[in-house]
């Protein structure tokens, strides 16, 4: 479980990380 519970939290950092950096990169794009 508590191995399950990591594994969310590592993805749902890689998920935050995609996301900033598509949005870093749509405003210099701009």
């Amino acid at each position: 479980m508590k191995s399950e519970m990591a594994q969310i939290q590592q993805n749902a950092v890689q998920n935050h990380t995609a996301t900033m950096l598509e949005i870093g990169t749509s405003l210099l794009s701009q």
